[in-house]
């Protein structure tokens, strides 16, 4: 871990630690060299222009990858930052209010299922979307402990409903006791594949179902989010056990076995110094505003989303690239020259 000196940024104590105990290094320390770059991965969040600000405080920038060396360097940094166990807690509100797990800093684009635990009265909701923001076209809205867990269909309790957007006509209902807890957490997966929507109890996807439905014409899940209302609060749990690529083909077994409360989605999502400031196709490095020489980005990325105009990188894809909103709090990547460079 980066040292703290009172009164000090991380970066600008790491240059003053440099100065008197690694005379020999090319870079502050903990920093890593690249050429003639050096390079530091921060695992707290901040936005584009933000983590652009942090850095330059230190005498630096986002990082700027150039090369295939470069790119190893960074993939390398990042992943080592997301070993181990991360908790995702999130607080819902009495406003039917959406909160996106993307503002959490968790990208779920190309998955096909979640994993979560919520502790709330009734009125539980998730939200499947193809765009942010808009809950009204392309959503999957599912209803957990709706109506005060009370609703009455064909004289049975039905809490549990699947919607094609917010508060439109339910295509699936559930028929059962009250699954929602004010004061225990409960275990919920919900699945997408193939334009299925699938929702069950506990933690192994695909076991457990009581409610599904098939779109006819299914649209991309690129968002999920959650929200309560209707006289209730909820509290939301994910834990992601997140296994680095050094365990080569057993990555992907690893995590399953590693599961608990986890579905598809990882975090370490790492602002670096692209941009293409507004322009659909004029990908550059911010601030020397050079185009791009070297590239990575990830299939069908970048994409052309509204306010996506920062690349990042993801450390539970190999470091791949992608774009997202400037606004969205990330991880980031700074970078300071070598004293060698």
């Amino acid at each position: 871990m980066s040292p703290h000196i009172a009164g000090l940024t991380q970066p600008i104590a790491a240059y003053i630690l440099y100065t008197v105990l690694f005379l020999d290094a090319e870079c502050p320390a903990y920093f890593t060299p690249s050429g003639s770059k050096c390079y530091q991965a921060y695992t707290d969040t901040k936005s584009w222009a933000d983590a652009v600000t942090y850095c330059k405080i230190g005498g630096g920038t986002l990082a700027k990858i150039d090369s295939e060396d470069d790119q190893s360097i960074i993939t390398d940094i990042i992943e080592a930052t997301q070993d181990g166990t991360k908790t995702i807690n999130l607080t819902t509100g009495n406003d039917y209010k959406y909160h996106y797990l993307h503002d959490q800093g968790l990208d779920i684009t190309g998955q096909t299922s979640i994993v979560f635990q919520v502790m709330n009265c009734n009125d539980a909701h998730v939200a499947l979307s193809q765009t942010k923001g808009d809950d009204a076209h392309n959503t999957y809205e599912i209803v957990l402990g709706g109506w005060g867990n009370t609703q009455s269909v064909r004289n049975e309790i039905s809490s549990m409903v699947i919607r094609d957007c917010k508060q439109c006509h339910n295509f699936a209902t559930a028929h059962t006791n009250h699954f929602d807890s004010c004061q225990t957490y409960r275990t919920f997966w919900i699945s997408w594949a193939n334009g299925v929507i699938k929702v069950g109890r506990e933690s192994l996807v695909g076991h457990n179902m009581f409610m599904s439905w098939r779109d006819p014409t299914p649209h991309p899940v690129n968002y999920i989010a959650f929200a309560t209302g209707w006289g209730a609060v909820g509290k939301w749990k994910w834990c992601f056990p997140v296994i680095l690529r050094r365990f080569g083909n057993l990555r992907h077994g690893a995590i399953r076995s590693a599961q608990k409360f986890i579905g598809s989605v990882l975090p370490g999502l790492f602002w670096i110094g692209g941009t293409n400031s507004g322009s659909s196709t004029n990908w550059h490095w911010s601030p020397s505003n050079t185009n791009f020489g070297f590239t990575n980005w990830a299939v069908n990325k970048p994409f052309n989303g509204a306010a996506s105009h920062c690349v990042l990188a993801d450390s539970n894809n190999y470091g791949l690239w992608s774009n997202d909103d400037c606004n969205a709090k990330m991880n980031y990547v700074c970078q300071v020259p070598s004293f060698n460079g």
